[in-house]
């Protein structure tokens, strides 16, 4: 138990009570043990919640007016997406889905006839409001009044017409709002493709230069991927207001896995194709993958599940790989908590 919950006498009401021993076994990728329980701060749900959509001709102009909204703190949140990811998703609905959307729309708006009206709209904007904007950015605000959401709006639509953006229509946020926990089913192709994400977090004054770099190693492999039938589409997003996620995200035909039989009723793997083996499109995405996170090793960037993909270990000073190495000893010292997570050795004989 960490924080006041280390006490033996007191409630587990504050997460800091000397050093911060509860970051210790948070993003560990469970290397570091267990965890059994939690306790989590409850807060008010914000008063006002608007949200608003932009369209973009290039990824520079979105990126551009990310960084510049995330450095000013006028959203709860922002994320985009390129033509290939925003393909995808649009596809990847059918009507049933819609309808679980729509009725998300209804109860979590303020009241039953603004969630109509804003169902309404969603309805009619339907699926081609972003046929005219290869790049497109969504956002959400909060605030206690409806003064001070409508500030920061204005604020961000401000911003983005400094960088050539426009506004559309805002459904996809709207629909995330409704429906925050997505279906496992999206962890799949719209058609049964295979999907792997990858991601990188750097900060804001790198988005442009690592977004170049990962276009670039995606550019000189274009041939074979065309050929291969292997699609990246790209997500990015802000966290806070000091960094830029960039997540590419591998499509390409192959078969089915175990995975698609735990999540899928078999109404659903029948829509879907069962691919024959594609073996030198896998070898390519895994090729690609592995690129890819060398790549972000030389840029510096971060990432938030690091489990056994990425390179934590060879990227980290001596010094804080020895404290690493201190503390998984202290806490395993046989190294059988998921031995090899965070890159941390196999477990040793008893």
């Amino acid at each position: 138990r960490t924080g006041a919950a280390a006490i033996a006498t007191a409630k587990p009401f504050f997460r800091y009570y000397g050093p911060d021993l509860t970051g210790l076994f948070l993003g560990d990728a469970g290397a570091l043990g267990i965890k059994a329980r939690a306790t989590l701060r409850l807060i008010r749900r914000p008063a006002w919640v608007e949200t608003a959509s932009f369209g973009f001709a290039t990824h520079e102009q979105m990126a551009g007016a990310m960084t510049d909204v995330a450095r000013e703190g006028l959203v709860s949140e922002c994320f985009a997406m390129d033509p290939v990811l925003k393909a995808q998703r649009m596809k990847r609905a059918g009507l049933a889905q819609d309808l679980k959307a729509v009725k998300g729309v209804i109860t979590s708006a303020r009241g039953l006839a603004a969630g109509l009206r804003e169902a309404a709209r969603v309805a009619v904007a339907g699926r081609g409001f972003l046929d005219e904007s290869p790049y497109s950015m969504h956002v959400g605000t909060e605030g206690r009044t409806e003064a001070s959401v409508a500030d920061a709006l204005a604020e961000v639509r401000r911003i983005v017409a400094t960088h050539g953006g426009t506004e559309v229509e805002n459904t996809v946020p709207k629909v995330l709002r409704g429906m925050p926990f997505v279906p496992m089913s999206s962890a799949i192709g719209p058609a049964g493709e295979r999907w792997l994400p990858v991601h990188a977090l750097v900060p804001l004054s790198d988005a442009a230069a690592a977004w170049t770099a990962i276009r670039a190693l995606f550019d000189a492999r274009r041939a074979d991927l065309e050929r291969l039938g292997v699609e990246i589409g790209v997500l990015t997003a802000i966290v806070g207001s000091n960094a830029f996620v960039l997540e590419p995200v591998f499509y390409w035909p192959a078969p089915r896995t175990t995975y698609y039989e735990r999540v899928l009723d078999e109404a659903t793997r029948a829509s879907f194709e069962d691919f024959r083996p594609n073996l030198e499109a896998e070898a390519l995405v895994f090729e690609l993958r592995g690129q890819l996170t060398q790549l972000f090793l030389e840029r510096g960037a971060t990432h938030l599940q690091i489990g056994r993909t990425y390179r934590y270990r060879e990227g980290l000073r001596p010094e804080a790989l020895r404290l690493l190495e201190a503390i998984k000893r202290a806490v395993d010292p046989r190294g059988v908590v998921n031995p090899g997570a965070l890159g941390l050795g196999e477990p040793q004989p008893q």
